[in-house]
């Protein structure tokens, strides 16, 4: 897969990449991708993410947070589809480390697996349970 070189990588205090580019602190890619590779969810948070396939047109995670785990921030640079087998309470943040989502404010269907639609992001995700989940 086509990715972004020779990004700056961004210290995590900065408030948004948008900012980040504005001052020069990061080289947007020729397909508008505005975040580092080193930010790449299996580059910043290798323990949490495994490739299971990659070829020029997908690339397939499995993605597992254990219990008490924050999941240091990352991005997941293209559109996708998260098959989820298990799941426990969690909060995603933003890069600006607002909340995306509280689990535990959501009803989610019981039944399992569980398919979703994300599109591209950047964003942490901190374990509130004691089982754990799996993407």
């Amino acid at each position: 897969m086509k990715r972004a070189s020779g990004a700056t990588a961004l210290p995590l205090s900065l408030p948004s990449a948008a900012l980040a580019a504005m001052i020069g602190l990061v080289t947007l890619s020729a397909d508008g991708w505005e975040w580092p590779d080193s930010l790449d969810a299996v580059v910043a948070a290798p323990e949490h993410h495994s490739v299971l396939l990659e070829n020029d047109r997908v690339r397939v995670l499995d993605a597992r947070v254990e219990a008490g785990d924050t999941v240091p921030a990352h991005t997941h640079r293209w559109p996708g589809v998260h098959y989820v087998v298990s799941i426990a309470d969690f909060v995603r943040r933003d890069g600006d480390r607002e909340v995306l989502v509280d689990s535990r404010a959501m009803d989610f269907p019981r039944e399992r697996p569980l398919v979703l639609w994300s599109e591209p992001l950047l964003h942490t995700r901190s374990r509130t349970s004691v089982t754990t989940s799996s993407t």
